[in-house]
């Protein structure tokens, strides 16, 4: 099947409304990375979850245990999820990465910023390929209500 967009999901309710959005742009799957997280099996089943109740097809891809710490994520997280997404888009057709940064994340991870965002799709445009951050602009109470409208 071709796709137009891949949704970078990580099993929480960010990527699930991106998610949303993305696939009423049309046809897409998800990308699910495991790269030894703390949270990892959670995670994969609240991802497995939403993706059977919502009828999405996944692709997961492992990222041999990048992460050494106890921290929920790691530096450059998101730059290596959208670099490794270029390749995957491209392989199924799809021209855009969709990921659900918000605005709560901005001040903690620099890679959920706009001009980190802005940064990515120009990279990623060198390969047909568009970033998509819906959610850059609003706090987790707002995704969480947006979610569940």
């Amino acid at each position: 099947m071709k796709y137009k967009n891949v949704v970078l999901l990580s099993g929480g309710i960010d990527s699930a409304l991106a998610w949303c959005i993305a696939s009423s742009k049309g046809p897409a799957v998800g990308l699910f990375f495991k790269y030894g997280q703390a949270h990892m099996d959670m995670e994969r089943k609240s991802m497995i979850k939403f993706s059977q109740k919502m009828g999405i097809d996944v692709i997961e891809k492992s990222l041999d245990n990048l992460n050494k710490s106890n921290d929920v994520v790691f530096i450059g997280r998101n730059l290596l999820f959208i670099a490794s997404g270029i390749p995957i888009a491209a392989s199924v057709g799809a021209s855009g990465i969709w990921i659900g940064c918000n605005w709560t994340d901005m001040e903690r991870f620099p890679d959920c910023r706009h001009e980190f965002i802005k940064s990515a799709d120009v990279c990623a445009s060198a390969y047909g390929v568009n970033v998509f951050a819906p959610l850059i602009g609003m706090t987790k109470q707002q995704v969480t209500w947006e979610l569940h409208l």
